[in-house]
């Protein structure tokens, strides 16, 4: 356990420089937040298919909301089967995603990817387990907070709506995704 915290601790400040995102943004004033939270994580929300053609408002609003999370190697990041409430991107680090058997790798997932969307859309079980293989850097964006958001843009919250119910009349929908261009 010491040397788990000890190691943790040490990989925060190697790659974090010693800081926690989180406290060190909240002091900012609300357009530099704005701003930096885009900087942070505008690569990452460009990538994932159903935000494609999202207003720059709304990307803004869903900057703001993600949240950074770490996970150490072995952890799981969720199990099959739990209630889906949140999905997450990887900033940096390494996942692999749990078959339902509880040993065979499904994909590995890496930064840039992200995964657990289909519980953010239609907030269903999860259909695999995902760990962390190395120290993993994620964004956290939980299904409340993408409700409050999307709320506030009718047109977009049609237009995932419409998505969501396609993908439920398709079978076998999984709930990780790797981006179109990985």
């Amino acid at each position: 356990m010491q040397r788990r915290i000890r190691d943790y601790y040490g990989y925060v400040w190697e790659h974090r420089l010693g800081y926690d995102e989180t406290s060190i943004v909240q002091g900012l004033p609300p357009g530099l937040l704005v701003e930096v939270s885009l900087f942070l994580k505008r690569d990452i929300i460009a990538k994932v298919p159903f935000l494609k053609g999202a207003g720059e408002e709304l990307i803004k609003e869903i900057a703001l909301v993600m949240q950074p999370v770490i996970y150490t190697p072995g952890d799981t990041v969720f199990h099959a089967g739990e209630p889906g409430a949140d999905m997450f991107f990887i900033s940096r680090g390494q996942c692999e995603v749990i078959g339902t058997d509880g040993r065979s790798i499904v994909a590995t997932l890496r930064e840039g990817d992200f995964f657990g969307e289909i519980a953010l859309l239609e907030h269903r079980p999860r259909s695999a387990s995902v760990r962390a293989v190395t120290y993993c850097d994620l964004y956290r964006l939980d299904k409340e907070s993408f409700d409050r958001v999307i709320a506030r843009f009718p047109e977009f919250a049609a237009h995932v709506g419409a998505m969501s119910a396609g993908r439920q009349q398709e079978s076998g929908t999984p709930a990780t995704s790797r981006p179109a261009s990985s």
